[in-house]
């Protein structure tokens, strides 16, 4: 069986912390737009198009005197690939209407009952209000071979 498991914190910042929550759970219930934040209902109505299945992100909020801290997302799935860019895309369409300077980024480990190497690896995915960066580490180790090779080729490396 393949899962994947997703693990990530977000701090205090200058956005609120509170409508990232708010979307997940509005993904969460079917992805009902009434449950958005209003100023996201009106700028991108259209914000859930294309999305097929609830998405279920598991979140703990921690609270101190201040209010809201900070709040840890976890889950574990059996297929992940679309909610990793939904999450990405979530996080940076706040940050953007924030003009928030934070940045968040999470890590993503893929994993498989069975002993297939294909099945292993991961991801990573960093966040501003500019940018959603992914990086697979599939497809890095897979360039830095390409590369390796390329090198070889050209014979770049003396090996005498």
């Amino acid at each position: 069986m393949y899962s994947t498991k997703i693990y990530f914190v977000v701090e205090r910042s200058d956005f609120p912390l509170a409508e990232l929550v708010q979307v997940f759970d509005a993904a969460k219930a079917g992805f009902q737009i009434a449950l958005l934040p209003e100023w996201l209902r009106t700028e991108q109505p259209e914000f859930f198009e294309g999305c097929n299945q609830p998405f279920f992100l598991h979140h703990e909020q921690v609270n101190d005197a201040f209010g809201l801290r900070r709040i840890i997302f976890s889950q574990t799935w059996v297929d992940l690939s679309d909610e990793i860019d939904f999450i990405g895309y979530v996080i940076h369409t706040i940050l953007k209407h924030y003009k928030s300077k934070s940045c968040v980024g999470f890590e993503v480990i893929f994993d498989c009952s069975e002993p297939e190497i294909e099945s292993l690896g991961g991801c990573a995915c960093f966040i501003t209000s500019h940018d959603v960066e992914v990086m697979s580490t599939n497809e890095w180790l897979h360039s830095k071979k390409l590369d390796y090779q390329d090198k070889l080729e050209d014979k770049k490396y003396n090996f005498s």
